[in-house]
């Protein structure tokens, strides 16, 4: 989920230019991506984005298993207390 939130942000996934196999090594073997990692232009929005948004997004991407939130954590954090519902279109 934390890799779709910054390719929404910056419109490319992480890792875009490489080729397949480089992306897989480079996931395995570097930290995580951030909105900070994004060369220019991409990036641009970092600005913009709330600090409970990147709070949110570090513990989504967190690579250390007994530092990564549940479920239930996640879905108590304080970005996704400010969301509002969205009303259906009918």
């Amino acid at each position: 989920m934390g890799i779709v939130i910054l390719e929404m942000i910056n419109t490319i996934p992480p890792y875009f230019e490489e080729d397949s196999i480089k992306v897989m090594i480079s996931v395995i073997r570097n930290p995580a991506p951030t909105i900070d990692s994004y060369p220019a232009p991409f990036g641009v929005l970092q600005k913009k984005i709330s600090k409970e948004l990147v709070s949110f997004l570090s513990l989504l991407l967190c690579k250390d298993v007994e530092k990564r939130y549940n479920t239930c954590q996640l879905l108590n954090h304080k970005y996704l207390k400010k969301v509002k519902p969205i009303p259906i279109l009918s």
